[in-house]
């Protein structure tokens, strides 16, 4: 039941990344990995406790997740926000790997 660490989030034709805090998942900062972003390619790494993230190749975010004490797992899908409209997500590939 650990919070997510990560939420990778598009928003008015920007992307952005949540990472939370603390171990409690009571706060996050949200960095602006992208923008006006349709198709991308995103590489999400945590090793050694250090969180980093990649957008069409290029590193926007590092981060020491020292404080992280919990259990992680991987999810892609789209989780709208809106009350109305219509949104869409192509995954054209997923690749998750563990050492």
């Amino acid at each position: 039941n650990a919070p997510p660490l990560l939420k990778v989030v598009y928003e008015n034709g920007k992307l952005y990344a949540l990472v939370k805090n603390n171990s409690t998942g009571s706060s996050e900062t949200k960095t602006l990995i992208g923008e006006n972003t349709g198709r991308f390619t995103a590489e999400i790494e945590v090793k050694d406790y250090v969180l980093t993230i990649k957008v069409d190749g290029q590193t926007k975010l590092t981060k020491t997740l020292t404080y992280w004490k919990h259990n992680n797992y991987f999810k892609a899908g789209l989780y709208p926000q809106a009350t109305s409209g219509i949104s869409e997500a192509r995954f054209y590939r997923l690749s998750v790997s563990h050492e």
